[in-house]
């Protein structure tokens, strides 16, 4: 289900392997976010030695992901990329990390960046995609806080919310702030039309995953109803039944100094 988003994605996913310099056959690699673990399938095709760590804030999660991908290459840990607490482990000794679509999830940017610095080596990298505020995610807070009670003890951070969109010079100069040396950095203005319901239905699954694993068999279907029936209250169909939805998208590659000041 989840690799709906992933095959049209994986541009991103194969400029960092390219650009970063993330070619080796044995290196290890740190997921941030159970969203991310949507490319292990295609980084092990390419790199069958790739050891991957996959962390999630959710235990449910981690569950679900470990269920859905059984690879004896990554290891799945519960870790909140905004308590140090749960990340100490790791400080000072990731190469290479891949945040992607994990930071709409999070309430403080800069806390996670913070948390992402210290889990580097000197000279570390670190390639993050996320989609800043905007109106894509207004439906999911409904549809969570909806089917909340049928989830345990999920919680709600676990869906994407609308994280604060800062202007291109502050964010820089924030992460500059932190220590980390800019090596790209792009807003992209994305767009997706679904021509159909069953097809956006599909792309909308794949946003609401992991709630939707943690569900019942017999509300699976209601849930898909429920979570299409908000998404078109936003986004309207045009005169031949096709759903645009306009989005941005903020990329970047950054790096941790060699040498430290």
């Amino acid at each position: 289900m989840s690799t709906y988003r992933c095959k049209e994605e994986m541009p991103f996913l194969e400029r960092s392997v390219k650009e970063l310099g993330w070619i080796k056959s044995n290196y290890c690699l740190l997921i941030a976010g159970i969203a991310g673990i949507d490319f292990a399938e295609e980084l092990l095709k390419k790199f069958p030695k790739l050891r991957i760590i996959a962390t999630d804030k959710e235990t449910q999660l981690i569950e679900s992901a470990r269920y859905y991908n059984t690879y004896d290459n990554v290891t799945y840990c519960v870790a909140d990329i905004e308590k140090r607490e749960t990340l100490k482990f790791w400080f000072g000794t990731a190469r290479k990390i891949l945040s992607y679509h994990n930071l709409e999830r999070v309430t403080n940017v800069k806390t996670a960046f913070e948390n992402f610095y210290d889990l580097l080596v000197p000279g570390g990298t670190l390639a993050v995609r996320f989609t800043p505020q905007n109106c894509i995610f207004k439906w999911i807070k409904e549809v969570s806080f909806r089917w909340r009670q049928f989830v345990g003890d999920l919680k709600a951070t676990s869906l994407p919310q609308l994280t604060e969109e800062n202007s291109d010079i502050s964010f820089q100069n924030m992460l500059r702030s932190i220590g980390f040396e800019i090596l790209y950095f792009r807003n992209v203005d994305e767009c997706r039309q679904f021509k159909s319901d069953a097809q956006c239905k599909k792309f909308l699954l794949s946003c609401c995953f992991p709630l939707f694993t943690t569900l019942p068999d017999r509300m699976k279907r209601g849930f898909v109803d429920d979570m299409f029936h908000r998404f078109a209250k936003y986004f309207t169909k045009d005169e031949q039944g096709v759903i645009t939805v306009h989005y941005r998208v903020r990329e970047m590659f950054l790096k941790k100094p060699q040498k430290l000041l």
